[in-house]
């Protein structure tokens, strides 16, 4: 599937509110399956594992293990200090991810949760790994991600 957003990123991205603010110190969870209909929507799909900075353990409100991003023109991608890293928790193969605000999400239906979910793979995806088959234990280092506001339909 291709990127989705949900409606309270919508609300808070149409100002004044930037990417960072909305998403620093988040992180990214990683799915089986095809992604929900919208980032609005309930977690479909076994949860595979984190992606954190240096493959910390993530908590809700902690700054510890949580992502920071950059912006140069009209991309944003991961800070190029940072060192960011998928622990997986339960095997299985990568379909898709939502990247998580800061704050408490159960990934449960929410229109007041800034989200954004997108497809996982090994090229023309949102997100690229080196293999979707993940098995538990081993971290993988994610070299690079790259967000730009997708096209309205």
């Amino acid at each position: 599937m291709t990127l989705q957003v949900s409606t309270k990123y919508k609300e808070l991205i149409l100002g004044p509110t930037s990417f960072a603010q909305i998403f620093d110190q988040g992180y990214i969870a990683l799915f089986t399956g095809i992604q929900p209909p919208s980032a609005d929507h309930p977690i479909t799909g076994t949860y595979l594992g984190d992606i954190t900075t240096s493959g910390m353990p993530w908590v809700a409100g902690s700054s510890a293990g949580g992502l920071h991003f950059e912006q140069s023109g009209p991309w944003i991608s991961k800070r190029s200090s940072d060192a960011w890293r998928l622990t997986v928790f339960n095997a299985g193969t990568a379909g898709w991810f939502r990247l998580f605000a800061r704050g408490a999400d159960d990934g449960s239906l929410s229109y007041n949760a800034p989200r954004i979910d997108g497809s996982v793979g090994l090229s023309s995806t949102n997100l690229v790994l080196s293999s979707t088959a993940l098995v538990e234990g081993p971290s993988h280092y994610i070299q690079q991600w790259l967000y730009t506001i997708p096209p309205v339909v």
